[in-house]
């Protein structure tokens, strides 16, 4: 048997060296692979890591539509300078995701108005003497008792002088100080705010105050705590000048909006108000 075998060996030496050349050739072979030949299902999973993508090979043109999301986006990673200019439009952006700025913060707060907080609108308004009209024309004389623009003097007659208040919607009335000058004792001024009616003319006292008899100058104040509608009532300050050479300095209103107690602003301008007002028991 061993004979046969040594025997089919030699005459058959030229046929055994080439079929070991051939299968050496066919191992080679598979080690250089086709072009294309490799696809996803040859590429394991987690084989081709970060290290073993060239700098730039992943470009825009092999990306996919919505491929890259914020969650496969390191925090930090993308900077100003890795943006393209005009890349991000309004409409790549959600809303949604972006912070307040303060006034649009503010909106959501009780304590504002408008969206305005109560440190933008204020909490004082300040209505200088020589800031009225006199409740019906031909009633009185006056000046400014030589107090620049500011004091309201009473020269002849008597009556009321009025002045409308212009406070925010839903604001409410703390308190009202009036700033007098009695010319003599025995004098007594008064200051009181009415509530008139849009659908009628009849004030309606709310609160009132008096200077009091003492010569000199000095300040008395009144709380009302007075809710402001707009809606349906117009608001009058009245001062009674009590006896001529009276001066009437002026008035602050301290209010606050709902919620909210900070700020202050000042208006002191000439206020154009159409004399004879509203009509008044006074």
């Amino acid at each position: 048997m061993v004979s046969r075998i040594v025997k089919f060996m030699e005459g058959n030496t030229i046929a055994m060296i080439a079929l070991f050349i051939a299968l050496g050739g066919t191992a080679t072979a598979a080690t250089t692979l086709a072009a294309n030949s490799v696809g996803s299902k040859q590429i394991k999973k987690n084989a081709v890591t970060a290290a073993k993508i060239k700098n730039g090979a992943v470009t825009n043109a092999k990306l996919g539509a919505g491929a890259v999301t914020g969650a496969k986006i390191a925090a930090g990673t993308i900077t100003g300078d890795k943006i393209a200019a005009g890349t991000i439009t309004g409409d790549k952006i959600n809303v949604a995701t972006l912070p307040k700025v303060p006034s649009a913060a503010s909106a959501d707060n009780a304590a504002t108005l408008g969206g305005v907080s109560n440190a933008a609108w204020g909490k004082s308004m300040v209505y200088m003497g020589t800031d009225w009209q006199p409740r019906a024309s031909g009633q009185a004389t006056w000046d400014n008792a030589g107090l620049g623009s500011s004091g309201l003097r009473l020269l002849t007659g008597g009556g009321y002088f009025f002045k409308t208040l212009d406070l925010p919607q839903g604001a409410t009335i703390t308190k009202i100080t009036m700033y007098y000058t009695n010319a003599v004792a025995g004098d007594s001024g008064s200051l009181w705010i009415s509530r008139v009616g849009l659908a009628g003319n009849t004030a309606e006292d709310l609160n009132h105050v008096n200077s009091g008899s003492a010569a000199g100058t000095a300040s008395v104040s009144m709380t009302p705590n007075v809710a402001i509608d707009n809606t349906a009532y117009c608001y009058v300050l009245f001062w009674g000048a009590g006896t001529v050479n009276n001066i009437f300095l002026g008035a602050t209103v301290d209010y606050t909006l709902p919620g909210a107690t900070a700020g202050k602003i000042i208006h002191a301008g000439p206020q154009q108000s159409q004399a004879g007002g509203p009509s008044t028991a006074r």
